[in-house]
């Protein structure tokens, strides 16, 4: 009966706010059974979620089931204002052809100790076309889209003003050695902004993480059609360090910071013992900026012939911290999330865990939870002028008469250190 009215109202366009229980909006996944959920740009590395509007399978979704058979899972968006808060917009507005799907893509796990189902989707599609720009929340679930086995972020904008940036080290004496600071200027040309310090929302991500992201920048002065953001505070952040890594491609030898591997009922595989680099001086590196790659050596479909590994971390460090210590990245979905909580051994004087890993290029750091629940990376990664790091601006625009935020512009810009 519920699911027979709710089906009516979307029908008849009620907004995404006048249903009040909408999920969390957030990067989160609720199903344990569920692992390597990744969102990619069609044919890219890294975890960029930035689409252009109007072009089609421009987005993948992937992820794995460890319940190994078929279950129906259904896919629907959420439009959202500049704050991640549900627009005002009914569906209907935003999602043409269809205002849900089914993932039809499925296969099984092919030879791994490690069970599971393959699932993927590439959108927009001729059944779900997002006819808005603005920021969505992806929804996937069973049987209701207030109970989500996982949800996801993306943005998807319009290329109507030019941004170019400046990264560099921090101006300020008291900043230089560990705060990059990220300068920028908007050209809008003949784009009218009439009000640019009421109409306008700016956005500052670090690695593609929304957690620390910079949200409430105003032009410092506007001159010729161009807006600038050159701040010597405001626009700063802790440059972090280079991302810790290891690589599980060819499990017929140890590789990348494995240090040892074992079978049993299924590859059991041991990071090199670590210490905090806080105090350590920087080392530079190529990194993935924190994300991760699947690959399995010589495999057809790493999809479904990658296997999961259960990967031991061993973090030596002299007592247990408040708050708790986890691997972390967008693995974890850059939170400091219990799965990938790891636990201290007074025995052995480290903190220890394993956890499942699919097969390939993996990058993370040990992040310590604050009081009010967001992650630090500072106790044992340390903070660097000089780390390399990719920064991304989004510029968001309310029109006079308009009932949510457009999305007029991206870019990426990568820092490597002066």
């Amino acid at each position: 009966m519920y699911k027979t009215l709710f089906t009516l109202l979307l029908g008849f366009g009620l907004s995404a706010t006048t249903l009040a229980n909408n999920p969390p909006i957030e990067n989160r996944v609720y199903d344990d059974n569920l692992h390597t959920v990744q969102l990619r740009r069609t044919g890219e590395l890294g975890a960029i979620r930035y689409i252009p509007l109007g072009a089609l399978n421009t987005m993948q979704l992937s992820f794995d089931d460890f319940h190994a058979d078929f279950t129906n899972y259904n896919y629907t968006f959420l439009h959202c204002n500049a704050d991640w808060t549900p627009s005002d917009l009914m569906k209907s507005e935003y999602l043409a052809t269809y205002q849900q799907d089914i993932i039809r893509d499925y296969n099984f796990s092919f030879n791994t100790y490690v069970p599971y189902t393959h699932y993927s989707v590439s959108f927009p599609n001729e059944y779900m076309k997002l006819t808005k720009s603005g920021n969505y929340l992806l929804i996937v679930y069973k049987d209701n889209e207030q109970e989500p086995s996982f949800t996801l972020k993306l943005v998807v904008y319009e290329d109507i003003v030019n941004i170019t940036t400046d990264t560099h080290r921090a101006n300020t004496a008291d900043m230089m050695a560990e705060y990059q600071q990220v300068d920028f200027n908007i050209f809008h040309g003949s784009y009218p902004i009439p009000d640019p310090f009421r109409d306008l929302k700016v956005v500052v991500l670090q690695n593609h993480n929304w957690n620390n992201a910079i949200t409430d920048l105003k032009p410092r002065f506007l001159s010729n059609g161009t807006l600038n953001y050159d701040y010597d505070f405001e626009n700063n952040f802790l440059g972090s360090n280079e991302f810790r890594e290891f690589q599980t491609r060819n499990m017929q030898s140890n590789s990348l910071r494995i240090r040892k591997i074992e079978i049993d009922t299924s590859w059991v595989a041991y990071i090199q013992q670590e210490d905090s680099r806080r105090f350590m001086q920087y080392l530079t590196w190529p990194d993935l900026n924190g994300s991760y790659h699947v690959q399995k050596l010589d495999a057809e479909d790493s999809g479904t012939e990658a296997d999961y590994i259960l990967m031991d971390f061993y973090l030596r460090y002299p007592n247990p911290i408040p708050g708790g210590v986890y691997v972390y990245g967008e693995l974890s979905n850059w939170t400091c999330d219990p799965n990938w909580a790891l636990q201290y051994d007074y025995d052995e004087g480290a903190y220890r865990g394993r956890f499942y890993a699919k097969q390939g290029f993996y990058n993370y750091h040990y992040a310590t939870q604050n009081a009010d629940g967001s992650p630090s990376t500072t106790e044992f990664e340390g903070n660097h002028w000089q780390t390399e790091n990719e920064y991304t601006i989004i510029v968001y625009h309310r029109e006079i008469g308009i009932r949510y935020d457009r999305v007029i512009g991206v870019t990426n810009a990568n820092y490597i250190g002066d």
